[in-house]
Parts: C-alpha cells; structure tokens; sequence
C-alpha cells in the first residue's frame, strides 16, 4: 500500500547478529509511532559492532531494507543508523559564556555551545579518540537548569554554562558503515549513538529523573546508558555479549555452538528455581541428554560475572552511585530469569525493558532486540520536530522586529 513519504521515518539497525530494518511514521496519539514494515536479517560483515567486510555487510543491508520495502511498500532511499562499536566511550563536557547586561542572549548561547564542543574535541584528542556524537544536555545560569530542547534566553544572571555528553569512538568504523550505505544506495540523514537509541526505546521519563543504566545486551556488545536528572551521564560498549554464554555451553558440555545457542535459548535460564533436581535436556540430537541444573548453573555464573563487571565498570567512571534502577534489554536480555540475577548481584532494582510507544499490533518489534531500531525512530521524530520549532522560532524572531519597527514608525515617522 502506498504511504504519504514525507512522514515517514527508515531506521537502521546493523548488529553483529542481525541487521533490522524498520519503517515507521507517527502514530495517532503524541510521541507514538505507526510501524508500517519491516526487515530483519542475519548480519555478515561485523564484530563487535565493527565493519570488517564491507561486500558481506552491504549484502545484509540489502536484504534487510528490501525486505522492509516489501513489507511496507515504502521506497527506501534515506536511513537513520546507529553507531557502535567496541571502541565507545563518552564524557560529559561543558563551555561557558560571560553574560553581558544581566540577561541571556543568543550571542551568549552559541559562545557557550561553541566551547563546550572546543571542551569535547580537546578531551577527544588527549584520549586519542574521535568525536562521534555531541548530545545536548542543557544550560545552566544561577540556580536555574534548563534542559534541552528549551534555551535559556532571557534568563537573569552572570555565567551560563552549557552542558554536553560527547560520545568517543572511532571515525574509520563510523566511516565504513556509511560506505556500506552508500553502496546500498541509501543515503545517512541521521545517526544515534547506540546506547542512546536504545534508552530512548525503552526508558519512562520518570526513569530518566531518578537515575537508571539501561544495558543493551547484544551478541557481541553489550552498550550501557547511564540516565540521572534527565542527562545522559554515560554511555560505554564493552566488547563481550550474550555469545560468550553459548560459548560457555559449548565447553562445558562439549557441544557444537549452533547446538549451545538452540540449547540456550529453548531451555537456558539464570537459576534454579523452577529445575528438577536430576532433570535432563536435549541438544538437536536425541539420543543425547544433558544436566539441566549444570546448563543453569554455568549460564548464572557467566551472567553474574557479566553484572560485576558492569558495575565496576560504572564505578570506574563515577556513576554507579547515581543508578537506582537497571533496565536490561537487548538479545540477550531473553534469557530467563537474567533480571532476578542481575537483581541479587548489584543490589539494584531490574526490569526487561521492551519498546514502548508503539501503536498497533507490531509483536516483533516490542521485543527486546529491537530496542535500538526502535529508539532510532523515535530519535528520528524528534529531530523532525525539533527543526519545526526552530523554523517557527526563526520566524516569529525575524517577524517581531519587522511588526516593531511598524510601531515605531506609526510613533516616530521613518527617519
């Protein structure tokens, strides 16, 4: 069925395990959306979120955005993607501005938007990494905050400061993904880091004030997000992933890994609550049985290693104590019982976090691996809506001299 193309939105989700392709466009209710196709694949190409094949990679987006074309009946031509990668780090930067005349002006604004990207670029090259992605966090002047999308013009006070969350990783892996786009015949119009697009699929605002790690347990990656005040603290990919736990069946049990992964996902689970004690399983082949209570026990003893490391992890960079909450989503965020684990190992409130705001019957797309996909979308509306209000706010900046400058010339005469 053919679909109004101006509304609608194509995100890009290329994994280490999958490449998924949504087509979307709003839903009727505010901040929603309608999906309207889409394309999901087995990826060739990359690790650990990291282009190594440019030909087997550009096969995958083919696949994947033709089947959302066949779904949706939507010509694909532009995509939103995620960035990845093992390399990914963050830091939270910020530029200040003298406020002169007591009062925020938009000179003032764009001086403090300017050095907080000098601030960025310049921990980018002390760390030897490149500057992915600025994310806007907001202002501040005096004792008032303003979070973005809202500036603080007009504001009272002496110093504004603004604040950034900069995203590190590396550009040739940023630029290999796009060359496989472009080989694709698709064009970049926009791209989120991915713990950012998957926090924005599956976290409540409430969830953003109070302080939560969204972790995003892919095959390869896990990405974290770190949310506190309704900032991003921190975002990081650390390169293991829920294949390491089909690794560990394999060895444990000595089984192929195609047969580990069908084990993992049919009867793998983090404890032994609901295990019969004696209880066998079967791998593909019949004739052959295995512990289920020794495939439970090696599953939580990677998974409770995988949270210790997470913590320390978020310790290091200084933000474990602002986490009250964790939301785990992601492939591997499947695998039963995992929240509970997670739960008695940090001590942290959990929960399996699946994509919210979505209208209609879409049951493959509110599922946990396709948070990111998902949070693309989302990030996609809301930059469509953001360059709207800053038309209309040029507008109305560029009509309101020109109305006064009418009044003062019906007072005054034009002189």
């Amino acid at each position: 069925m053919a679909q109004d193309t101006d509304e609608v939105v194509v995100a890009l989700d290329v994994g280490s395990q999958k490449v998924l392709c949504v087509v979307a466009k709003p839903g009727e209710a505010p901040g929603t959306c309608q999906v309207l196709g889409f394309g999901h694949v087995a990826s060739d190409g990359i690790v650990e979120g990291t282009v190594v094949s440019i030909e087997a990679a550009v096969r995958s987006v083919r696949h994947a955005v033709s089947e959302a074309f066949y779904t949706s009946g939507v010509p694909i031509s532009q995509v939103w993607a995620a960035i990845g990668g093992k390399s990914m780090t963050s830091a939270s930067c910020e530029g200040t501005a003298v406020v002169r005349g007591n009062e925020v002006h938009d000179a003032e604004v764009t001086i403090a938007r300017q050095n907080a990207r000098d601030h960025a670029e310049a921990t980018a090259q002390v760390n030897g990494r490149d500057l992915i992605k600025l994310i806007p966090q907001g202002f501040e002047i005096g004792d008032a905050v303003v979070l973005e999308p809202n500036t603080p013009e007009g504001l009272a006070g002496s110093r504004l400061v603004c604040r950034v969350h900069a995203v590190y990783g590396s550009a040739l892996n940023a630029e290999n993904l796009k060359r496989c786009l472009a080989r694709s015949e698709l064009e970049l119009v926009g791209y989120e880091p991915h713990p950012w697009a998957a926090a924005k699929a599956v976290l409540t605002p409430s969830e953003m004030i109070r302080g939560t790690a969204v972790i995003d347990i892919g095959a390869q990656t896990t990405s974290i997000a770190v949310f506190s005040g309704k900032m991003l603290r921190h975002t990081e990919v650390c390169k293991w992933g829920s294949e390491r736990l089909t690794m560990d069946l394999s060895q444990v049990l000595g089984i192929s890994l195609e047969e580990a992964e069908e084990l993992k996902v049919r009867v793998g689970r983090c404890s032994l609550k609901e295990v019969i004690p004696g209880e066998m399983v079967q791998a593909k082949d019949p004739s052959v049985s295995y512990s289920r209570e020794l495939v439970a026990k090696t599953l939580a003893a990677r998974v409770r290693e995988f949270f210790r490391l997470y913590e320390e992890h978020l310790r290091t960079a200084g933000v474990w104590d602002e986490v009250g909450a964790i939301v785990l989503t992601g492939g591997g965020a499947h695998l039963q019982d995992i929240d509970v684990l997670a739960r008695e190992t940090t001590g942290k409130n959990v929960r399996i976090g699946y994509p919210r705001w979505i209208e209609g019957d879409a049951p493959m797309l509110c599922r946990p691996e396709a948070s990111v996909a998902m949070g693309l979308v989302r990030c996609a509306f809301e930059g469509a809506d953001a360059e709207e209000e800053k038309r209309r706010t040029h507008v109305r900046r560029r009509r309101l001299p020109q109305f006064m400058n009418r009044v003062i010339t019906f007072f005054v005469g034009d002189y």
